[in-house]
């Protein structure tokens, strides 16, 4: 996506900047997020004079992003107060860039790009200093975010924390397989290994070689390419040597996706990572993967996807790579899986829109947030039958204004906003853009979240979901650690447990456990098409019976254990 659009005559300046000696992934998300962003933000980014600087300017420049390398970060605060959008490697750096920001009187995000792992007291102290500088912190995944949310709370800090997980364009390859591994000396059959990465300790070469060595036991014209700089590429190169092992090391390349279309697996046996882009690089090309199980990998890939295995595990790793590359059918089913995963949660586009909703958030003018408020002003996501039940009671509020309401069909979202007096509008995007909102109602059909409270989340609005909240375990899951990490409040539409009958109970059964709580839902199927498609409502358990279990739960406590029998009718469609 190329910048040279036009731009809002109130576009925000934004500068996205590193002092990192060799950002690597960092810079090549920098430009991504820059590319991507809307109209209203004006982006330039700025990297550290060095021998790596050269190379992600000119990739900027010729995706239409200003960019250069600076010797003195106080320059880049010149013109109109702006916003400074930090990227940090690792906790330790980007102390004066943040300092540099804060004195010229721009607001100051930061992202953190790797877990919580400062661990000398006096980088700590230099870390929760500069914490005080920020108006919010970024951490790229649900497991990252967690991290920083202890980590700030052991020292005190207050800064908000959102979770925004990293995204990637579309990639496609531009030269035949069969001609880039006929480049690399590989016949058409030959397995290729593909690892990309910095030869530092997080990335774990050694285990990968070792993995490797029993590996080509198995599969001995299987080649291995390792595509990276760091300081420990020359280790990496002589214990290759000493195993006669069939693998090359590369220096980085800028032919990724071709490289990735010619492979037949990505393996990252890393220690830790936040999000690594590599590997969304991977589930966007439908390149196999095997990988550790870490927060970072399990939340790109997901907690049931089969190949992850324990850091630091040659072993593990070598029956992994082996029982993928022996079962090409699966292989290829799973990676279409991540294929489709990648559509839904890593794009560009998603980061950008909910990176520019927290920047819209830290740059309004506080007094609107500090000033006594009288009245709450409510947005609407979902415009349909569930939606008009909350609608109508919040009517009757006095301290309540519905404020703004959006759905996929416009003239639903149109007719309900003429109703109640509020502003219709064609996306949540250009709804959280507007400004104005103090809380969300998400009113979608369970196959549809995610999108939207993800939204809520970057914009730091509070926000009431309908249940059931997803379909997708992982992606519930995943949005609770982002919420957890965000502090925000929320509540899920659980409405039986604010019965006054079943707080009753719930008093008489304090000192009295229940023994025995039997429920029954009886009632037809509500007339929304979805509902009776179990992969879109998720089936009578999780759409309506939940209610049902949610309260036994309130009543008595949490699940122990769990025990079921099902039958399934065929019903007409009509």
């Amino acid at each position: 996506m190329r910048q040279d659009r036009p731009r809002a005559a109130t576009a925000l300046p934004v500068v996205l900047a590193t002092d990192s000696a060799d950002p690597s992934g960092v810079g090549h998300h920098m430009i991504t997020l820059a590319a991507h962003l809307g109209p209203d933000f004006a982006p330039r980014l700025a990297f550290a004079p060095g021998t790596t600087a050269s190379g992600f300017i000119d990739k900027a420049r010729s995706q239409g992003v200003l960019a250069s390398a600076v010797d003195d970060w106080a320059m880049l605060f010149t013109g109109p107060p702006g916003l400074l959008h930090v990227h940090a490697g690792i906790g330790w750096e980007g102390l004066a860039l943040v300092a540099a920001g804060k004195a010229a009187g721009w607001n100051v995000v930061r992202t953190e790009h790797l877990p919580h792992l400062i661990t000398d007291p006096r980088q700590r102290q230099d870390h929760a200093a500069m914490l005080a500088s920020l108006d919010g912190l970024i951490a790229v995944s649900p497991s990252a975010g967690e991290s920083w949310a202890h980590g700030l709370a052991h020292v005190g800090a207050t800064v908000p924390v959102s979770v925004i997980a990293n995204g990637i364009g579309p990639m496609a390859p531009r030269k035949p397989r069969t001609s880039v591994r006929a480049a690399l000396g590989l016949s058409d059959t030959a397995p290729m290994i593909l690892h990309i990465g910095r030869f530092t300790e997080q990335k774990a070469h050694s285990t990968l070689i070792d993995a490797f060595a029993t590996l080509v036991e198995r599969h001995p014209t299987a080649h291995l390419l390792m595509i990276g700089t760091g300081e420990l590429r020359p280790a990496i190169a002589a214990q290759v040597a000493a195993l006669g092992l069939p693998a090359t090391l590369s220096d980085p390349r800028d032919d990724v996706a071709d490289l990735m279309a010619a492979a037949d697996l990505l393996v990252l046996p890393s220690l830790f990572e936040g999000l690594p882009l590599v590997l969304l690089e991977a589930m966007a090309m439908g390149l196999p993967i095997v990988a550790s199980r870490i927060g970072g990998i399990t939340n790109a890939l997901g907690a049931a996807y089969p190949y992850l295995v324990p850091p630091g595990d040659p072993a593990a790793l070598e029956r992994a790579m082996a029982a993928r590359l022996g079962d090409p059918a699966g292989t290829r089913d799973e990676a279409d899986r991540q294929a489709a995963r990648y559509r839904s949660r890593f794009t560009a586009a998603r980061m950008a829109q909910e990176t520019g909703a927290l920047y819209r958030r830290v740059t309004q003018p506080k007094s609107r947030i500090i000033g006594m408020q009288t009245v709450t002003n409510v947005g609407f996501i979902g415009a349909g039958g569930i939606a008009g039940r909350h609608l109508d009671v919040l009517r009757r509020m006095s301290d309540v204004r519905i404020a703004a309401i959006t759905d996929i069909d416009p003239a639903r979202a149109d007719a309900m906003a003429a109703e109640y007096a509020a502003q219709a509008f064609d996306s949540p995007a250009a709804m959280l853009a507007a400004g104005g909102l103090d809380a969300l109602f998400i009113c979608v059909p369970p196959f549809a979240h995610g999108p939207a409270e993800r939204a809520a989340i970057a914009a730091g609005l509070p926000f009431f979901v309908e249940k059931p909240i997803t379909v997708d375990l992982d992606l519930a899951e995943a949005l609770s650690a982002e919420i957890s990490a965000a502090n925000l409040i929320t509540a899920v539409g659980y409405h039986w447990r604010y019965l006054d009958t079943v707080d009753r109970a719930r008093r008489a059964l304090a000192d009295r456990p229940a023994q025995l709580i039997v429920g029954h839902w009886h009632d037809s199927t509500p007339p929304p098409g979805w509902w009776g498609v179990q992969h879109l409502s998720g089936g009578q358990m999780v759409e309506q019976v939940t209610h049902l279990i949610d309260t036994a739960r309130y009543l008595a406590g949490g699940v122990q254990t769990v025990h079921g029998a099902g039958n399934h009718l065929p019903r007409s469609s009509h």
